[in-house]
């Protein structure tokens, strides 16, 4: 839940059945402005996976009302919780890097798979409800770990096309190369 939405833990905490549309054309929950940090309510978008996983959830929890909490509680002492299974399974809270693996780590994630899934960044920041596009992008998303080479597919090539070419040459001009052989190793 934290990472296919990117909610924040109260945010989580404060959820009720009725803040989710399982049912439309586009399912979304919406966070009550009074719980939002922006406190601004907006519907975000839901996965079709995380979907059904909530209908199930539903129907697991005894078709709960409207107004009753998604999750009856979210821990306070989470992150402890979170930790403890971290060292369970050899994984670091604190890597080499000095990146946390916390709670709110999950947000940074949802911010990174976003950037990897080529969202533009102003979706991304709407998405994240960040105030400025910059800080969802220059502190939450790990550009590391974003692949930058699908962006060149979509770059012109670097010679001519071939009718640019034959028209060069028609009127006497040298077409340019289309290879950036020796480049490095002459200017």
């Amino acid at each position: 839940m934290f990472v296919n939405t990117g909610l924040r833990r109260n945010e989580i905490e404060t959820l009720c059945w009725k803040s989710l549309d399982l049912d439309g054309d586009r399912p979304s929950l919406t966070v009550e402005a009074e719980n939002a940090k922006n406190r601004e309510a907006e519907p975000l978008p839901l996965l079709r996976e995380l979907v059904e996983e909530l209908r199930a959830w539903w129907e697991e929890c005894g078709k709960p009302g409207p107004s009753e909490r998604l999750f009856k509680r979210v821990p306070r002492g989470l992150v402890h919780r979170l930790k403890r299974d971290l060292a369970a399974t050899d994984i670091a809270y604190v890597d080499d890097q000095r990146r946390y693996l916390d709670v709110h780590a999950l947000r940074h994630t949802t911010a990174t798979m976003l950037a990897k899934a080529g969202v533009d960044r102003r979706t991304a920041q709407r998405f994240m409800r960040h105030s400025k596009a910059e800080l969802t992008e220059r502190v939450y998303t790990d550009l590391c770990l974003v692949d930058e080479s699908p962006a060149l597919e979509g770059l012109p090539g670097v010679g001519a096309p071939p009718a640019e070419r034959t028209r060069q040459r028609a009127n006497g001009l040298e077409p340019s190369t289309s290879s950036l052989e020796g480049w490095c190793s002459t200017n």
